[in-house]
């Protein structure tokens, strides 16, 4: 399930907060963005604030427990990231299982995978290796979802008009869990477009299902393998991967029908080092980075990145609903960086974050993290 709604407030997609950001695209290819082997070296070294405000981790840990308490979720799990590169993780509760939950576990993040997938894209068009405003059916060109002539933009962007591939798999998600569920048995069923491409906004998995396939056939590696050469092996984070149909995190049908839409593990730290590293320029180049965070067209959503309201503003991130987990990244405007995951999905996130709840909330006291 991706995408979650943060908010009561928030308009609820299928599966997924249609809070979205959009972008305004450029259609000049920018040049190949710098970002070698040495990634990680370029990145602050991040800090445990424990070790320098031992206080404050234990007034973050009671915030956590009082918010946790609150919600309807049996577990949370968060990680920070100051603008000055000083870190805090906790975990409080269990799993839907009643296993005790840690901040070192890497839990199902649903589609805040698309900022993986997107980044994975936009790489791609610096190099010239793929092109935003060609039919995507030029690499895909027996995808008959594609012979709509939607772009490879307007599958970033859910502007392409294709169905939402959830829909015609829900009853085996529910009836045949663990049946491993091949790229026929997603697409072909997929009923006919909303709306002409280019002509609307409509959330749809399929997009970026379909994205995946072009990255491999544009490659020639598997998805995997291509995110971990160019990003999570440079930036070291070791607990990002996309699921596959042996692991038991989720039932195989689960993992194989939403595979590059929302099938993927990771941290909290890990995901809150990559949203730091991504919204903060250092993964692509200055133009796809401007793309991807451009939301000038409307409907708040751009290139594989959301605005999302929280406490009052608005800012750039991406949530993600799937299976048991609800998810949410976030970069706010001073520069710090927040991921968190519920162990219940429809959990709502922001009021988890900026809820008062018998004292500070959780970002007022995320603030001082810094002194």
């Amino acid at each position: 399930m991706p995408h979650v709604t943060l908010t009561a407030r928030a308009h609820r997609a299928l599966f997924g907060v249609a809070i979205t950001l959009t972008i305004a695209v450029q259609s000049a290819v920018a040049p190949a963005a710098t970002f070698g082997a040495d990634a990680a070296a370029q990145l602050p070294s991040p800090v445990p604030v424990g070790d320098t405000h031992p206080s404050l981790e234990a007034q973050l840990a009671g915030a956590l427990r009082r918010a946790r308490e609150n919600s309807n979720s049996p577990g949370l799990s968060v990680a920070a990231i100051s603008p000055s590169g000083k870190t805090w993780s906790g975990a409080n509760g269990t799993f839907q299982s009643g296993a005790s939950l840690n901040p070192t576990d890497a839990l199902t993040i649903g589609s805040v995978t698309k900022t993986f997938v997107a980044a994975v894209v936009l790489a791609l068009v610096d190099e010239g290796r793929i092109q935003l405003d060609v039919p995507a059916s030029t690499y895909l060109p027996r995808a008959m979802a594609l012979e709509n002539g939607a772009t490879v933009r307007q599958l970033l962007s859910h502007t392409s008009g294709i169905a939402d591939l959830y829909g015609p798999a829900k009853d085996v998600l529910s009836g045949d869990p663990w049946r491993v569920m091949g790229s026929n048995d997603v697409l072909e069923p997929i009923g006919g477009d909303y709306f002409a491409p280019g002509t609307g906004y409509a959330y749809s998995n399929t997009n970026y299902y379909l994205l995946g396939h072009i990255v491999e056939v544009v490659t020639h590696h598997s998805f995997n393998d291509e995110l971990a050469a160019r990003f999570t092996g440079p930036l070291g984070l070791a607990s990002v991967r996309l699921l596959t149909a042996a692991d038991t995190v989720m039932p195989a049908a689960w993992t194989t029908t939403f595979w590059t839409s929302g099938a993927m593990v990771s941290t909290p730290m890990d995901l809150a080092r990559w949203g730091r590293a991504l919204y903060g320029g250092q993964v692509l180049s200055e133009a796809s980075t401007g793309r991807m965070l451009d939301f000038s067209a409307g409907h708040h959503y751009g290139l594989g990145a959301q605005l999302l309201p929280l406490g009052g503003q608005e800012v750039p991130g991406h949530s993600g609903l799937m299976y048991e987990m609800t998810t949410l990244l976030v970069r706010l405007p001073d520069g710090m960086t927040l991921a968190i995951v519920s162990t219940q999905p429809y959990t709502d996130l922001e009021a988890v974050l900026v809820g008062n709840y018998g004292g500070p909330s959780l970002l007022e006291l995320l603030y001082h993290l810094d002194g």
